[in-house]
């Protein structure tokens, strides 16, 4: 009777001690688990975190770059203002200077008598000396040439002037004295020998005679 008795004491001994393992061992792979799913939230929010501090320097550099792209566009537009604002300048003294020829050209043309000789031998003198700077540039190397150029272009101005002046000139407006003088000096200038400067530089030729002799 009591061996039997402590046999069961000994069963019940066993079953709770190995009740206890068990629950030990559960409570340790319970534990285990939870630290696993600590650690991989940890990991998640590491994870979830680098990715927003990731997406905002993205949308920092490209509010930046769009900054830089804006008013870098501002600069270029505000460049173009002041080019476009140059170029009418430019335009409008150009055109001021282009009625003001033609202002004091259709004046030169319409004087008459005296005063019209008077700024006729004055355009004359002014084209001598044009002549002569262009005649002193005959040697000139080719990347001073632009400068001769301008100049011959001025002078076949001139020259245009000159010949529509004594055209323009008419009988009536003179006295016969006058009239005998004017036609003289026409002739004159209308006769042969007078240089145009387009096409036929002086680069390789030297001067031989004054061409205006009035």
């Amino acid at each position: 009777m009591f061996g039997s008795i402590d046999k069961k004491l000994r069963r019940k001994a066993y079953d709770r001690k190995e009740n206890e393992r068990l629950t030990m061992e559960q409570n340790q792979a319970q534990q285990r688990e939870i630290e696993n799913l600590r650690r991989e939230m940890a990991e998640r929010e590491g994870q979830e975190r680098a990715a927003r501090s990731e997406r905002e320097q993205q949308e920092a550099f490209k509010r930046q770059e769009l900054r830089r792209q804006q008013d870098a566009e501002a600069a270029r537009q505000h460049e173009l203002a002041i080019k476009r604002q140059q170029d009418e300048n430019r335009r409008r003294l150009e055109e001021f200077k282009k009625q003001e020829r033609r202002r004091k050209k259709q004046a030169r043309l319409g004087a008459s008598t005296s005063e019209a000789i008077r700024d006729l031998r004055h355009q004359i003198k002014e084209r001598y000396q044009l002549d002569c700077l262009i005649w002193s540039l005959k040697g000139a190397r080719a990347a001073d040439r632009p400068v001769g150029e301008g100049l011959m272009e001025r002078a076949d101005a001139i020259l245009d002037e000159i010949e529509q002046r004594v055209d323009s000139w008419r009988q009536e407006d003179w006295t016969p004295e006058e009239w005998k003088k004017a036609t003289i000096i026409r002739e004159r200038v209308k006769k042969g020998g007078k240089r145009r400067w387009k096409n036929n530089p002086p680069w390789t030729e030297a001067v031989e005679r004054d061409e205006w002799e009035i």
